[in-house]
């Protein structure tokens, strides 16, 4: 594999405090409902009604439980101790990276089990001949607060010095790496393969299917605006700041920044104003940068 570079986002890290007793702020939470919505869906339960209902009297029978326990009960408490009774597991589908070495490599999945993280990765072979993978022993996926996992096993792809030979361009190996598991609230990992050729990596893999929905929604909707698809754009851009998260990456003061300009762009010069006024309420941390901008641009008229 050839190293390259991708675009990606910057995320701060994510913590989730539950307050003790409060059924309501259990339910906004979105590392547990999203726990929950996985909790539901598994195939040991029964899927009808009164077996919904029972594993969520089950859910909240432990939190509550705990919160009597412990009187800075965590949803990452919560959390790991469902990931271990009940061996359900938290999945994040195309998780975003801050940055990666590899343009053709992806992760198209991350799952988190009580007893792995499983890593899968999909692999584009970008050279006409001589094209090989595999990946290093010493391959680790290191958490926020900075501690290292090293890998345990890998399917479907070679430990060096063995090698996996592409047979042509454009050729595609999907494969799996196994970490020990980790507290999935800790919001962003990186996975660093540590070798002498070759090497690959992603800082800044973001653990919240939310926010990486949104990045992806925003990634469709800025495409939408280089083609001139000023409506379909304005849509999904509108969406992605309807509901802002607790931690925010520029995408959404970008978003305001591409209404500000479609609506300016379409002759609405209310709704670019009402746009910006939005953008200065919004509270988000770079914010100012964007304001500065558009006023430099002076497009809105007082």
């Amino acid at each position: 594999m050839k190293q390259g570079a991708t675009r990606g986002v910057w995320a701060r890290k994510i913590t989730v405090q539950l307050p003790r007793y409060s059924l309501e702020n259990l339910f906004m939470d979105r590392n547990v409902t999203g726990l929950l919505q996985n909790f539901l869906s598994q195939n040991h339960f029964n899927q009808n009604s009164s077996g919904k209902i029972n594993s969520i009297f089950f859910f909240v029978f432990w939190y509550f439980l705990l919160n009597k326990m412990y009187r800075t009960t965590t949803s990452t408490l919560l959390i790991l101790l469902l990931l271990q009774v009940n061996g359900i597991s938290q999945v994040f589908e195309m998780p975003n990276a801050e940055t990666k070495s590899h343009a053709e490599l992806t992760i198209t999945r991350i799952q988190i089990t009580s007893d792995y993280t499983i890593v899968h990765l999909r692999n584009q072979n970008m050279l006409v001949k001589d094209a090989w993978a595999c990946v290093d022993r010493k391959t680790t996926i290191q958490t926020s607060d900075k501690v290292k996992h090293l890998l345990l096993r890998a399917e479907n792809i070679p430990l060096c010095p063995e090698l996996h030979r592409f047979d042509s361009l454009g050729e595609i190996l999907e494969f799996t790496l196994y970490f020990p598991p980790i507290d999935p609230s800790k919001g962003r990992i990186d996975l660093v393969e540590d070798c002498e050729q070759s090497c690959f990596f992603f800082q800044g893999i973001i653990l919240d299917n939310r926010l990486n929905s949104d990045i992806h929604a925003y990634d469709e909707a800025y495409d939408l605006y280089l083609k001139k698809e000023y409506e379909a754009s304005r849509k999904i851009f509108s969406g992605i700041v309807q509901d802002i998260p607790d931690n925010p990456t520029h995408i959404y003061s970008f978003a305001y920044y591409y209404l500000i300009l479609i609506s300016h762009e379409g002759g609405d010069r209310k709704g670019a104003k009402e746009w910006f006024e939005k953008l200065k309420a919004s509270g988000l941390p770079d914010r100012h940068s964007i304001i500065q901008r558009i006023e430099e641009m002076g497009i809105i008229e007082n």
